[in-house]
């Protein structure tokens, strides 16, 4: 049986499938495409994307704007498991870094020129090793003002409500008498 992270990968790669890869491992085989990391990050390339958007204010204060806007219109998923209960997929903070790491990679691929020949192929290998996933959520760890006004409505979302419930509900029924 699946522990809750296998799960969590498992909902991770499935979301990604149309890019066939997430974090350089292959969805549909399995195997690591890259086993290099740098500076604390998955691979030079995610290094590099990070410290272009984080190291100029202006593009640090849009990013880290885009991101709490996103963090404001996210909310908690759930899936039924095969006994049909209500398991949560990925808690509001989890769903909000997912969607920026789409938007990222969206607009910044956008903003690359039209290129041909060994230029095109070599930039575009660079982009697709970007782990996007990985920027977005240090986008969110960076700001520690926002992390604690995030974890705040967090408590409020329905994750914390569902622990909750879980933890009263597990106490033992009175028996009629």
């Amino acid at each position: 049986m699946k522990g809750t992270k296998e799960i969590k990968k498992d909902l991770v790669k499935e979301y990604y499938k149309k890019d066939e890869c997430f974090n350089h491992e292959c969805v549909s085989c399995g195997s690591n495409l890259r086993e290099e990391s740098y500076n604390g990050w998955s691979n030079y390339e995610t290094w590099a994307c990070n410290l272009w958007i984080t190291n100029d204010s202006g593009s640090y204060g849009y990013w880290t704007d885009k991101a709490d806007e996103i963090f404001k219109d996210s909310k908690a998923e759930y899936y039924k498991d095969s006994n049909g209960k209500k398991r949560l997929s990925f808690s509001k903070y989890e769903r909000a870094f997912l969607d920026l790491a789409d938007v990222l990679k969206d607009e910044i691929e956008e903003s690359i020129p039209d290129i041909e020949g060994l230029a095109s192929d070599l930039l575009w290998a660079n982009v697709k090793a970007i782990n996007w996933v990985e920027v977005a959520k240090s986008l969110y760890d960076d700001d520690k003002e926002t992390d604690k006004q995030r974890l705040e409505e967090n408590k409020e979302s329905d994750q914390y409500k569902i622990k909750n419930q879980m933890k009263y509900s597990k106490r033992p029924q009175r028996s009629g008498l």
